[in-house]
């Protein structure tokens, strides 16, 4: 896959996470592909947005394909909210789910008043089908894809930045090579580091790396300049 795919992806991310911040949702999201980061987000925003804490009792489902068919996604997804304006289903490895084409009569027709959130950990959905036809037309479709290796950099400095935080090169590094491409390992551990920072630092440093990762290694100038 090309970085103009994956920026793409990104640029759409960006987009829903807007759109839910701004309180529209859309009846469905089907997220497929790669990069499980994406879904753990939306999901995240959409558990904390879409519905008050006094409404999540009665108007919020979460599940895993495992534990439930695709029949029984569609069933609770039609069901009417309780004394709120909408409830949310939510369906994590939904890629677990059986007999998946049933869900495409449900997306020609979603109910309005319902969220559906289908997380698809790792697959995608064939494009030549209905039911992907019907979910594109009526919902939202996210393709996710894995970040290159020299991308990661980038997206290290766009994370911390956008949680108002510094990281130095060093530090950006050292934790694109301990984590690798997995937006979600890199998530989880800077999401640590930033709690770790100590008072009045307001920059992740490679001691803050080595203090809270264990790893440690020197740089030679050619590589934090290449």
């Amino acid at each position: 896959m090309g970085k103009r795919e994956i920026e793409k992806c990104m640029d759409s991310f960006r987009e829903l996470v807007v759109s839910i911040r701004n309180g529209q949702f859309a009846p469905f999201y089907v997220i497929t592909g790669e990069e499980p980061y994406y879904a753990d987000f939306l999901i995240k925003e959409i558990e904390q947005r879409a519905l008050t804490p006094e409404e999540k009792g009665f108007n919020m489902t979460v599940v895993y394909g495992s534990d439930i068919s695709s029949a029984g996604v569609v069933e609770a997804s039609r069901r009417y909210p309780m004394m709120a304006q909408r409830q949310v289903v939510i369906v994590k490895e939904a890629q677990r789910l059986d007999k998946i084409d049933t869900l495409g009569l449900y997306f020609m027709n979603p109910l309005q008043s319902t969220v559906l959130v289908l997380a698809f950990n790792g697959k995608s959905l064939d494009k030549r089908t209905s039911l992907y036809k019907n979910a594109v037309k009526n919902g939202v479709v996210l393709e996710t894809y894995s970040l290159y290796p020299e991308m990661v950099g980038s997206w290290i400095e766009k994370y911390i930045k956008a949680k108002d935080v510094k990281i130095s090169p060093e530090a950006s590094l050292l934790m694109a090579e301990y984590c690798g491409t997995e937006m979600r390992k890199l998530a989880m551990e800077l999401d640590k580091l930033m709690v770790n920072i100590p008072l009045g630092k307001g920059i992740i440093d490679v001691s803050t790396v080595e203090e809270n990762t264990g790893i440690s290694r020197e740089f030679s100038v050619f590589e934090l300049t290449k």
